[in-house]
C-alpha cells in the first residue's frame, strides 16, 4: 500500500513538472496589452493545463514587478512598450533569451524594452521602423501548410489596423501571415523564426479587439504549443 502511494505521488509530481509555464510581460497603455493578456491568461488556464505568472507596469517605466519569476519560465510572452528594465532585469531577460528558451512576442515587442531594442533584429528577427495610419487590413496566408495558422479560418478575416513596417526582415523568418491595405501593399504581420533549436513567433497583430476574436486567440494558441514544442496539454 505504501509502495502505491509513493508511485501515485511520483506520477503526480512528473505530471505537475511537466506543466508548461508561461510568463506574461505586459506594458502598453495604447493597446490595453494588461487587460489583453488578462483575457488570454483566463483562456489559457481555462482551456490548457499550464501554469501562467505575470509582469504588468506602464509604458516607459523602470518598474517590472515579478520579473524575477521568468528564471522559472519555460516560455514568456512579450506586449510591451518601452521599458527601461533595470541592470538585474537584464539579467533575467538575456538569461532566458541565451539559454535558447522560446519567446513570443506581440505588437509592441519589437520596442519592448528601449534599453534592449535589439531583442527585434537579434531575436524576432523583425525591421520595426514605425507604422501607418488606421486602415482596413485584409489578412492572408503566407504560408498556410504551418501548424501555427492550424484552424485559422483567413477566408474572411478583413480588420482595422494601424499596420507595422517591417521591411527588412531576416532572411531566416518564416512570414506566416500577411495583411494588404487598400491599393495592394502588403506587410508582414506573423512570422516564426528558428535561432537553432530556439522557437521564436512574432506578430505585430494585437489591438484590443483581436483578443475577442476566435481567429487571433487560436493563432496565438498554435504559436504557444509549437514554441513551446507541443506542450501545451488541453484539461
Amino acid at each position: 500500500m505504501k509502495l502505491l502511494i509513493v508511485l501515485l505521488l511520483s506520477i503526480s509530481t512528473l505530471l505537475h513538472a511537466e506543466k508548461l509555464s508561461v510568463h506574461f510581460i505586459g506594458a502598453s497603455k495604447e493597446y490595453k496589452a494588461e487587460d489583453s493578456l488578462k483575457v488570454y491568461k483566463s483562456i489559457l488556464e481555462k482551456e490548457f493545463d499550464v501554469s501562467v505568472t505575470e509582469t504588468y507596469t506602464k509604458d516607459k517605466s523602470k518598474e517590472a514587478p515579478n520579473f524575477e519569476k521568468i528564471k522559472e519560465a519555460d516560455l514568456i510572452i512579450v506586449f510591451a512598450r518601452r521599458l527601461n528594465l533595470s541592470k538585474a532585469n537584464l539579467v533575467v531577460l538575456n538569461a532566458h533569451l541565451e539559454s535558447g528558451k522560446p519567446v513570443i512576442g506581440i505588437r509592441t515587442a519589437s520596442h519592448a524594452f528601449q534599453n534592449f531594442l535589439e531583442i527585434d533584429a537579434k531575436y524576432f528577427g523583425g525591421s520595426y521602423k514605425g507604422h501607418g495610419k488606421m486602415m482596413d487590413v485584409k489578412m492572408s496566408s503566407a504560408k498556410s501548410s504551418h501548424e501555427v495558422l492550424k484552424g485559422v479560418d483567413l477566408s474572411s478575416w478583413s480588420r482595422k489596423d494601424k499596420p507595422y513596417y517591417n521591411d527588412k526582415n531576416a532572411a531566416d523568418v518564416t512570414v506566416l501571415l500577411t495583411g494588404k491595405e487598400p491599393g495592394g501593399r502588403e506587410h508582414p504581420m506573423a512570422w516564426v523564426r528558428l535561432l537553432d533549436k530556439q522557437r521564436i513567433f512574432y506578430t505585430s497583430l494585437g489591438l484590443p479587439d483581436d483578443f475577442k476574436d476566435a481567429r487571433f486567440i487560436s493563432l496565438l494558441n498554435n504559436a504557444v504549443n509549437w514554441a513551446s514544442g507541443g506542450k501545451l496539454e488541453k484539461k
